[in-house]
């Protein structure tokens, strides 16, 4: 497997990314509606940072600016086939240094379900939402954030749901 992260999306890869990452990952309440996303990623709506094999989705990490200061991590999934390889964890790393450059946002905030109320399921993507990858993958946030080199800056996960 030859893993390419991009910045950008490439012509039809919006719908690929959608169809075959995104409304397996995540349910219609918190997907919206799957024609109106792919016409965002398509556009300048949304910011995306994502992996891939060919043509084959292997994650995805998207934002999008609420405010000139403020980025919100919207969705982070990761395919079952790239599980545990560190992919969602360098799209997250990609998706702020990115936002970081370019925006130089005061505050990005994403979204994390406890991982004791809600359960992943082994058929569906890793996601900001997904249980069992937040119970590994929170304490790395908080060693990232730590080595910020602006200490500044804050950076917060906006809510645990419950």
């Amino acid at each position: 497997m030859h893993i390419e992260y991009q910045n950008d999306l490439k012509p039809g890869q919006a719908e690929i990314l959608v169809r075959d990452l995104l409304e397996v990952s995540f349910g219609p309440e918190e997907l919206g509606n799957p024609d109106d996303l792919i016409t965002e990623l398509a556009g300048s709506g949304l910011q995306v940072c994502s992996a891939w094999d060919g043509s084959r989705p292997l994650g995805a990490a998207i934002g999008w600016f609420a405010t000139p200061e403020i980025t919100m991590l919207s969705w982070l999934a990761v395919s079952p086939l790239t599980r545990g390889h560190g992919v969602g964890s360098e799209l997250f790393h990609r998706a702020i240094s990115q936002w970081e450059s370019c925006h130089n946002p005061l505050l990005i905030l994403g979204e994390v379900e406890n991982p004791h109320l809600h359960v992943a399921s082994d058929s569906m993507a890793i996601r900001v939402g997904g249980g069992r990858f937040i119970n590994d993958w929170v304490p790395n946030i908080w060693t990232f954030l730590s080595r910020c080199p602006d200490s500044a800056r804050m950076y917060r996960w906006a809510r645990t749901c419950g």
